[in-house]
């Protein structure tokens, strides 16, 4: 049995460890609200970002984030910087002088960048080659009797420059039993395709948006085939971002994507108001975009990994691919 004086100090000392064991507990927890606290305020704090852009109508999912104010929305601070050349501009991607792309990096350009240097980037949205969404065409003269496809056996047909041009203009042409063989391809920057067509240095043109629609408002030309580019991807473009960039950014690479699918579901139900954001930020003359499609965009779930597989293999089937490229491992996985 305990003396009395053993058994007081015996209870002091389990007050004492009491005491002290509660204090700790209580420094703990508000060692931890205050970690947590500090990682909310974190998430809170505006991300400045750079984010690459061109003068193009397959930008606007950047054009109308950046008019509607959604990446001030989800804590962004952007700077968009302006490119001549997707080249360029997916090579400043490459060197952490852009974090992302949004809306129209061509998709072979991507998928070539990432055979040159793997792991640089990753791809969170992509734009469709739907019939609903005008992108592409074959364009002849508005007074032309050149009304179809096979009509251009032994013709003069403007193209864009790059290999991946002649791949869609040939497989649209063998939709009718015609070759490339079969007519005279002509390489023309953009700037040059409608003036070309004008005055009759080509017969036609295989071309791309705008260039489709200012043909018909200008009353230089007629549409004689929709969306020959289907015939080779469902997939036209996409909004990429820097790899370096995921890994450092924690939240602000979730932020790009919600305020680019916020974009996204604005254009939907908002078209015509779409068509005025991107008159402002590419300069357009609105008479000429007027009745304008505007593109279809996949968001990150509903991204078509099958059909981007598809296009990288027919690119390397034509040798503008070395390599076979993990498509898989190309996609942005959400991982914060």
């Amino acid at each position: 049995m305990f003396k009395p004086r053993t058994a007081q100090i015996i209870i002091v000392c389990l007050v004492i460890i009491f005491l002290t064991s509660s204090c700790a507990m209580f420094n703990n927890g508000e060692q931890n609200q205050n970690l947590s606290t500090g990682l909310e305020q974190a998430n809170k704090e505006t991300r400045k970002i750079n984010i690459g852009y061109k003068k193009h109508i397959a930008y606007i999912p950047f054009f109308v984030a950046m008019d509607k104010g959604f990446f001030s929305n989800n804590n962004l601070a952007v700077e968009p910087i302006i490119f001549e050349s997707t080249n360029q501009m997916l090579g400043s991607l490459v060197a952490g002088q852009i974090d992302s792309v949004i809306g129209g990096a061509n998709l072979p350009t991507i998928l070539s960048l990432a055979e040159k240097s793997p792991d640089s980037l990753k791809i969170f949205s992509e734009t469709k080659t739907s019939d609903d969404g005008l992108l592409t065409c074959a364009m002849t003269k508005k007074n032309s009797d050149i009304n179809n496809l096979k009509n251009l056996k032994g013709k003069k047909v403007a193209v864009w420059p790059g290999g991946f041009s002649l791949i869609w203009l040939e497989d649209t042409l063998n939709t009718v039993g015609l070759k490339k063989s079969d007519i005279k391809e002509i390489v023309l920057e953009s700037n040059l395709q409608l003036a070309a067509l004008e005055s009759g240095q080509v017969d036609a043109l295989f071309t791309i948006e705008p260039l489709c629609t200012f043909g018909v408002n200008k009353g230089i030309g007629k549409i004689i085939y929709f969306n020959p580019l289907k015939n080779t991807t469902e997939i036209f473009a996409a909004s990429v971002i820097s790899n370096n960039f995921i890994a450092n950014s924690g939240q602000a690479t979730e932020n790009i994507i919600k305020a680019t699918e916020d974009a996204i579901e604005f254009m939907k139900n908002n078209p015509e108001e779409s068509l005025a954001i991107i008159a402002k930020w590419t300069d357009y003359d609105e008479k000429l975009i007027k009745g304008i499609d505007i593109p279809k965009y996949s968001k990150q779930t509903e991204i078509d990994v099958e059909a981007i597989e598809d296009l990288a293999e027919k690119l390397y089937e034509k040798k503008l691919l070395e390599n076979k490229i993990d498509i898989n491992g190309l996609i942005v996985k959400k991982c914060w």
